[in-house]
Parts: structure tokens; sequence; C-alpha cells
């Protein structure tokens, strides 16, 4: 686990369905049973350390190998990334070693892009009821790793990072952008069934 999704329980199962099924080796779904969600999607702050950079959105930006550890050396968070004082064309060429005018200039493209792509933390995207097979990509891999470990009548809050949720491209739905590139979301989902 990298810290790409971090789960809190905020509502236990009931007493009634504990004592139902005590004892039960199917208290926890396994991969490729079917399994019934409800949740609530919104955007979440994009609070990325440099590990979070480094396994997100680095790996997408065509740099050398050497890029995670100066990103690492640099302490290149979230903040500093987006901190046009910090992450500029000078430090891409002097820090980071980019030699290529054109590559500078597409990666600060790319953190502008990111700031422009921002939206407001809480805004809510989707609410639904939802069964799919638990392990089998019909999901985003957040609710894959969280449900594994929940029990029918659980809700927990999920926050995941983009590579555990909906990656560089987000979420449209007819043309409008529902959750922006890159986007951290956090999800309050709740067990429904197991079938």
């Amino acid at each position: 686990d990298d810290g790409g999704v971090k789960m809190r329980i905020i509502s236990p199962p009931s007493t009634a369905a504990e004592e139902e099924e005590e004892g039960d080796s199917t208290l926890y779904p396994g991969k490729g049973k079917d399994v019934t969600v409800d949740y609530v999607g919104s955007i979440a702050a994009r609070n990325w350390s440099v590990n979070d950079i480094n396994a997100c959105w680095l790996p997408e930006q065509g740099l050398t190998p050497l890029a995670p550890e100066l990103f690492k050396a640099f302490n290149i968070d979230g903040k500093k990334l987006m901190d046009p004082k910090k992450f500029n064309k000078q430090f891409i060429f002097e820090g980071l070693g980019v030699l290529k005018e054109a590559k500078i200039n597409n990666l600060v493209k790319a953190v502008q892009d990111l700031a422009l792509t921002e939206k407001k933390s809480g805004t809510v995207f989707d609410k639904n009821r939802f069964t799919f097979r638990l392990g089998k990509g019909m999901s985003i891999q957040a609710f894959d790793l969280a449900l594994a470990k929940m029990k029918v009548g659980e809700t927990a809050t999920l926050v995941s990072r983009c590579d555990y949720a909906y990656g560089k491209k987000g979420l449209r739905s007819a043309g409008k952008v529902l959750v922006p590139p890159y986007a951290t979301v956090e999800f309050d989902l709740t067990l429904v069934e197991i079938k």
C-alpha cells in the first residue's frame, strides 16, 4: 500500500447483522463476489505529498528515470509544484536538468493545467447505488481495495488519489467534466449487500 487510498470506518454494521453473521467466513466479500454499494462521491483537496506526485503525476510527464529522486531531494510536494515561484522554468532547467525548451514548456503547461482543472473541494459529482463484481475491474480500484475489508452494513469514508480513482483523464458525462484530471476524490461508501 502506497497511501493512495485512505479509509476510515464511520459507521460499523448493526449489531443484529453482526450477530447473524458471527462465525461466518463470508463476512467480507471476496474477489469475484457481486457487491451492492451506496455511495456519494465528491472532489477532495489535492494535498499531494512527494510520493503522491511520484506515483500518479510524474510518470505521465516523460522525464528521465532520475526525476522521482530529484523530486524527493527537492521535496517537491503539491504545494511546491503549484507554486510558480518555486516550480518554474528556471527550476526545471537548473534543478531537474531538463535542457530542451519544448520539454520545459510542456512541464510548465502540465502544472498550469492542474491548477486550471482543480474543482472546489466538497463538490459532489455522483450519488448512486451500484452493483458490480469485486476485483474484476468493474469499478475504481479504491472501491475494490476498501470493500474487501468491509462488512455488510458498514460505512466508510475513502479518500483516493487519482491513480486509484479516475486517473489522468478524470470522469466526464455527456461532455461535462464531473471529475477533473488527476483529481483526488472522497467517497462515503456503504456496503449494502454481498451476493
